[in-house]
Order: structure tokens, then C-alpha cells, then sequence
């Protein structure tokens, strides 16, 4: 059991855990003193078979009997039809597709080292690309394309230190703003509640993208307490 105080509020919010629900160990619940109650149940090999969440809607995943793998999801809600994902995989265990309800939804693409390396969906947006580092494999920059918008593109770029933490890291839009984050992959709020979201008026510098020391040279936004990820020379 697990009791909680609600932010703003004196009202206590007591949490309980039934792992052995009606006797039976294969299913447990969550529930607390609203009478919003989660049940899940699982099988021998401790794999999830099922669960319903507070609002009634039942997912069920199928396994793979050999691997284990989940070859597919069936989540049925109160009212309404359901809704099917299936997943594919190769002989490695990677995921060629996923569908939703007989539709291909994603079609990933992976390089010639096993890794992802980009993935289409069936709306037309893409993770267009991913960038490594060349010696731990850390993945240090993603992009996403958009079809038809009028800035297509979104960037992200992170910092990592030696142990592969999250140090910094900057996300770029199509229309030239930078979303900075700070230290330990935290996002620092400034003051007013920005996300440090600097517009393009000229050429930009990374020093907090790429680089030895960037940490110290980063440059902090003047609306912002503390997140930027380019030092902005005007045109």
C-alpha cells in the first residue's frame, strides 16, 4: 500500500497493490480510493496476457511460443471496434512491420550493422535518419520528416558524457528554432516558462551541440534561466 498527497491538496490518495487477486497468483491489480481499479493478468513465464485499464478497455497480447515474442496486440475498448497491431519479425528478432488492424502503420529500415536506421509511416512522416557515435553506438541525433508541412523537418542532436548520460542537447525545427535542454536531460524552464526557444536571425554556431568543453562555453538565452543550444550571430 502506497498513500500520497495530492499537489495542492490535503486529501490523502491511498494506492493499494493486490498481487494475489481472488486467491489467484497469476493476476494482481492497482487500486486506489476512487474504485479506479487496473487488473493484469499474466501467465507462467511471468509474460502479460492481459489487462484492462480504469476506463474498461482490455488489451491482450499474442506471444510467439518459442521466442516469447509479442506477435501481436488486440485492445478492445467498453464501446466501439477494436483496434489490431501485429508485429514482424526477421530471423534476428528485429521488427520488419507493424500494422494496425491489417494496414502497414511502420516500415522500418536498418543499416548494415543490424541498427535501425530510419522508418516510414503510413501517414507519410518518417524518422528520417539516425545518427550514431562511431565508437559506443550511442545515438546521438535523430531526424524527423514531415510530408506536406512548411517546415518539414525536425532535429534533435544530444551531448552525452563518457558513461553515455545525457548531457546536452538541442532539438531544431524547420523554421529555424532551437529548444535547448540542460544538464542530466532535464529541460530548464526560464523564468516566464519558456523552453529557451531562440528564432533565427542569422547564422547559427553550435557550441552546446558538438565539441570538447561545450558545457562551458554554452551560451544561456536572455528570456531563459539556463537553455540554449546556439549562439545566434545576427544578419
Amino acid at each position: 500500500m502506497r498513500t500520497a498527497v495530492a499537489d495542492g491538496s490535503a486529501d490523502e490518495r491511498i494506492v493499494t497493490a493486490d498481487y494475489l487477486v481472488g486467491g489467484d497468483p497469476l493476476v494482481s491489480s492497482v487500486d486506489d480510493a476512487a474504485d479506479m481499479t487496473i487488473p493484469t493478468t499474466v501467465d507462467l513465464l511471468g509474460r502479460v496476457v492481459s489487462c484492462e485499464d480504469v476506463w474498461g478497455t482490455v488489451t491482450v497480447p499474442a506471444h510467439e511460443p518459442q521466442t516469447g515474442r509479442v506477435l501481436s496486440t488486440t485492445t478492445t475498448p467498453p464501446v466501439g471496434g477494436g483496434i489490431v497491431q501485429e508485429y514482424d519479425y526477421d530471423a534476428d528478432g528485429k521488427v520488419r512491420s507493424v500494422k494496425v488492424n491489417g494496414t502497414l502503420f511502420a516500415d522500418p529500415t536498418y543499416a548494415t550493422g543490424q541498427l535501425l536506421s530510419s522508418v516510414v509511416y503510413a501517414n507519410g512522416s518518417s524518422l528520417a535518419s539516425i545518427a550514431r557515435d562511431p565508437d559506443t553506438g550511442a545515438t546521438t541525433g535523430m531526424q524527423w520528416a514531415f510530408a506536406g508541412a512548411s517546415a518539414s523537418t525536425v532535429t534533435d542532436a544530444v551531448v552525452r558524457s563518457l558513461s553515455g548520460a545525457l548531457m546536452l542537447g538541442s532539438r531544431r525545427d524547420g523554421w529555424g528554432c532551437v529548444h535547448g535542454v540542460g544538464h542530466g536531460g532535464s529541460m530548464r524552464r526560464g523564468l516566464g516558462g519558456s523552453d529557451g526557444i531562440q528564432p533565427r536571425r542569422g547564422r547559427a554556431m553550435s557550441f552546446a551541440v558538438f565539441g570538447i568543453g561545450v558545457a562551458a562555453r554554452m551560451l544561456l538565452s536572455p528570456n531563459s534561466s539556463g537553455a540554449i543550444s546556439d549562439f545566434v550571430i545576427p544578419s
